[in-house]
């Protein structure tokens, strides 16, 4: 508008001038107009020839920054300089003499320096982790006869530091770039730029936090004492499954050692021990006092939050061994499984054959109740599975982080493999990691469920839970209703199992006869942050028990369902909402077979919705539904 206000201004004063005005205004007019169109005409020829080796550039760097992070050092090295010889030689034409008229043209110089800019911004980077990529070499990273090399992981932190500071730079520049007049696809160019070095960011952030953390984990100065949970989900807890037995690991200066291993009832208490003095949060106690949750290895992982679990049972095995302990970890089947894809097969006395990656979950999970039974022998078998397995680590040769991420990786996300440490400040690092286990922060929406079985026995193989969350909300007055069906099948048959599989030990109430074999008897939560309108179990209202737990409020009934069965329990629930728009974080239990989960969210007034994670958009609805097997975030928005 401007431009053109000045253009009639400048007419007009043509019109109404004098001959002689008339010719130095043509005479200024032609000249600025052919420094317009050559300046310009120079400056498109610069972005001509530069758009070659900027593109090539370009995907260079990407396929680089994805070899780098998949511990491919040399592909890595190799097109992260190529990287920089394309987009120097960019950044050459788009900054030569003869483009510089361009530089000068209001409209076009503002393109032409941010192009320049974002060009020149992004070879550096690429020059700084050429140069990383070339001093932190990862495989030296790998374990060498059960111990890591923790000088070679000391020299990872400069070259971290040095592409971290790049990254911050670029970040800085690029965001100081002013685009009101840039042209979109020069803007688009901007905004690839910048969400690339934003998802580096945390990526690079987490890496050199590690390398930072990894000595004094891995015992540099003083042995690490850690304690290590095998659990199984046939008997349900709310966090790993049920703890069978335990190892303590010793490092020293990166070499690894199991110095223990045993059942949980050895960590027994005695015969009428007093109570223990340990710090147990308030809210755990009010929950799992009553089941001995405090004291009773068994049943410490009813709680859904394995940070809260491991500074339990630290300081339980600390009371009853004399040994304090640095952290925490929790392992079960799947875990187990994946660790002897990296120690080999174990022959195990009592089993034909051997137990292999392949093989070795479903074992544990089915087999073993089917062929041994409720027998010595069948405990035997477990303890010598997993006490062979650690022991191989003592003097495995483990392969480099890219080939351990491509293991270990799944069972971290499907939280089969938790670690939680006491180190000062490995509490962000882990839970960046997705390693510590920590149940999920309540950010808006929340639902989580979990079940803890209440028979004393593995029927929790048999066990099959979906989830339907239905959720109407309104942004104008934050109004939420929302409906959480969960159903349980009980597929145990009611007989022909050992009873030891199908059994139930334990009474329903006090006084009362045990459930005959088949029934499962379990303890089901919902975790939610809103209120509680009602529950009914197959369409009859029944009471609950309502607490307060890590920050929202859990809603809890037992359920017994026959076998060849299901119960179907229905919440009601309501609350208010104040925000731009709708998050619902859904927390994940690790279970024999992985929870179906089925979200639908209305949004009142949202005719056009945009949504993120695993549901999809239809009308004013968002609605998904996946196997939740690890947690889940959807986020929705009114566009």
């Amino acid at each position: 508008v401007a431009m053109l206000g000045f253009a009639w201004l400048a007419w007009s004063a043509r019109r109404h001038g004098s001959r002689r005005f008339r010719r130095r205004f043509d005479w200024a007019a032609g000249v600025t107009g052919a420094v317009v169109v050559v300046g310009g005409g120079l400056a498109a020829l610069a972005v001509v020839s530069a758009r070659a080796d900027v593109e090539r550039g370009a995907e260079l760097l990407e396929s680089g920054l994805a070899a780098a992070r998949s511990g491919d050092s040399d592909a890595a090295l190799a097109d992260l300089r190529g990287a920089q010889r394309a987009l120097s030689s960019g950044e050459r034409a788009l900054g030569a003499p003869w483009a510089k008229p361009g530089w000068v043209i209001p409209g076009v110089s503002q393109n032409v320096r941010a192009l320049h800019t974002i060009v020149a911004e992004v070879e550096g980077l690429a020059g700084v982790a050429a140069r990383s990529a070339e001093v932190a070499d990862l495989d030296q990273l790998q374990a060498s006869g059960g111990r890591v090399d923790l000088a070679a992981v000391r020299r990872m932190g400069a070259p971290l530091d040095d592409l971290l500071a790049a990254l911050g730079r670029t970040d800085r520049a690029l965001a100081e770039l002013d685009d009101e007049w840039m042209v979109p696809p020069v803007r688009d160019r901007l905004d690839d730029a910048q969400a690339e070095v934003a998802d580096a960011l945390p990526s690079i952030e987490l890496a050199r936090d590690g390398v930072a953390l990894a000595p004094e984990l891995l015992g540099a100065e003083e042995p690490a004492t850690y304690l290590v949970l095998f659990t199984t989900p046939t008997e349900a807890r709310a966090t790993t499954g049920f703890i069978g037995n335990f190892a303590e690991v010793r490092i020293a200066e990166g070499r690894f050692e199991m110095t223990r291993f045993g059942r949980t009832r050895e960590l027994d208490p005695p015969e009428g021990a007093p109570e223990p003095e340990i710090e147990v949060p308030e809210d755990f106690m009010a929950r799992y006092a009553g089941v001995d949750g405090h004291r009773d290895f068994r049943n410490v992982t009813m709680s859904p939050d394995f940070p809260t679990i491991a500074g339990i049972t630290a300081q339980l095995y600390e009371q009853r061994s004399g040994t304090p302990v640095d952290g925490v970890m929790s392992v079960n089947p799947a875990a187990l499984a994946a660790l002897l894809e990296l120690t080999g097969p174990v022959a195990v006395p009592g089993v034909e054959g051997v137990l292999t990656a392949e093989n070795a979950e479903r074992f544990l999970l089915v087999d073993q109740y089917l062929t041994l039974g409720d027998s010595p022998g069948r405990v035997d078998v477990l303890e010598s599975l997993a006490e062979t397995t650690f022991n191989r680590l003592e003097t495995a040769d483990l392969p480099g982080p890219r080939e351990l991420g491509e293991v270990l990786g799944p069972v971290v996300e499907e939280g089969d493999l938790q670690l939680f440490t006491f180190t000062e400040g490995s509490e962000s690092f882990l839970d960046r990691l997705g390693i510590s286990g920590r149940y999920p922060a309540v950010e808006g929406d929340f639902v989580g469920v979990t079940t803890t079985n209440a028979a004393g026995s593995k029927i929790d193989l048999f066990l099959r839970r979906a989830l339907d969350y239905r959720v109407r909300w309104d942004p104008s007055t934050g109004q939420l209703r929302a409906t959480a069906v969960v159903t349980l099948t009980n597929e145990a048959p009611a007989s022909g199992v050992p009873d030891y599989l199908i059994g139930n030990a334990r009474d329903v109430l006090p006084g009362q006869e045990p459930m005959p074999p088949g029934w499962n008897h379990t303890f089901l939560t919902l975790y939610t942050p809103w209120n509680d309108d009602g529950v009914t179990v197959d369409g009859e209202r029944v009471g609950i028990s309502a607490h307060d737990e890590l920050g929202r409020r859990a809603l809890s009934l037992y359920v017994s369902i026959p076998p060849g069965e299901t119960r179907t329990v229905e919440f009601e629930l309501s609350g208010v909402l104040g925000a731009e728009r709708y998050v619902l974080d859904l927390g994940a239990q690790p279970m024999v077979e992985p929870e179906q989960a089925t979200v639908s969210v209305r949004v009142a007034g949202g005719a056009d919705l945009s949504v993120e994670g695993p549901v999809e958009a239809t009308g004013g609805d968002a609605r998904g539904s996946f196997a939740l097997v690890r947690d889940e975030e959807v986020v929705v928005r009114t566009r």
